[in-house]
């Protein structure tokens, strides 16, 4: 059973806010959904409403954007209460119109995606899955960190017991 099964990824659109910063926080939340979909195999709902709200991951931004100057503050919170898990800001300069290529946006959406997968992807959750298990290992393959190295490798050990396919192998 994958982790998908077990907690939902819900992506909150703004409200009440102008159409520039509508925009810059719609495409930033467009930008994690996309990265969620092809890194995790997750493809998130814009229906909050229709999941269990025990099992829900839910990730907003809202975005001002001034005149010299651009906001953008992400929030990943669970649960029917909402808990908060993380949230980061970014206050970037800008002429008027949103900074949507911006590196440190782009590094803030790479934050909000590996959050997600942390919650989503825990080890104890997939244990018995080894395609979650892959993807998990893929995460610190290549690091230059050599625990997280050992991680990976245990991570498609564990994969290859579970079903021994060659890719686990290579």
């Amino acid at each position: 059973m994958t982790a998908a099964r077990h907690r939902f990824v819900v992506v909150e659109r703004p409200r009440d806010c102008s159409e520039m910063d509508r925009l810059f926080s719609e495409v930033f939340i467009s930008n994690v959904a996309k990265c969620l979909s092809e890194q995790l195999s997750v493809e998130p709902s814009c229906d909050g409403d229709a999941l269990p709200a025990r099992d829900r991951l839910s990730l907003s931004a809202q975005a001002a954007i001034g005149r010299d100057r651009a906001v953008l503050h992400a929030v990943c919170e669970e649960g029917p209460t909402r808990r908060r898990i993380w949230s980061e800001t970014r206050v970037l300069p800008s002429r008027g119109a949103p900074p949507l290529d911006d590196e440190s946006i782009l590094q803030l959406a790479n934050e909000a995606v590996d959050i997600v997968g942390d919650l989503l992807w825990r080890e104890d959750i997939v244990e018995t899955d080894p395609t979650a298990l892959a993807l998990m290992a893929s995460r610190w393959i290549f690091s230059t960190d050599r625990r997280e190295q050992d991680r990976a490798d245990r991570l498609l050990a564990k994969a290859f017991e579970a079903d021994a396919p060659g890719l686990f192998l290579s």
